[in-house]
């Protein structure tokens, strides 16, 4: 029997600046790094947050084999809300089996047209314990 591809879970909270307020109705699409699965999307319930999405992620013991860089795939996570700046997370880390918050602070959107989104970019996650 061949083994299913493990999962670890992401759920984004979506607030207004500094954790105030939950910002309901925001739009959240989450897409793989290397386009490897379908871009999943959610839109954000009164609390500021979406339903878990289940992301395929690497098995742990992979990490340990020459041309496996990482035991974790990696994600972008974009945020878009009426009235506010999108967001675009970078990077976002997912570990099998583990269930991950992401917390996406929106700022209003000023004047008038599409602003550009804000942008936050996680660095690769260093696990070496040297």
């Amino acid at each position: 029997m061949p083994e299913t591809t493990p999962t670890g879970s992401l759920t984004v909270t979506t607030t207004t600046a500094r954790g105030t307020l939950p910002v309901a109705g925001a739009r959240v699409a989450v897409t793989s790094e290397d386009q490897s699965t379908a871009p999943q999307n959610a839109v954000t319930n009164s609390d500021g947050r979406t339903p878990p999405f289940l992301l395929p992620a690497p098995f742990p013991v992979t990490s340990q084999t020459p041309l496996q860089p990482h035991p974790y795939a990696v994600y972008t996570v974009s945020v878009e809300a009426d009235g506010f700046r999108p967001v675009e997370a970078i990077g976002v880390a997912v570990f099998a089996g583990v269930n991950a918050t992401l917390p996406v602070e929106l700022v209003p959107a000023m004047g008038t047209g599409r602003p550009d989104p804000e942008v936050e970019d996680f660095p690769p996650q260093d696990l070496d314990r040297r």
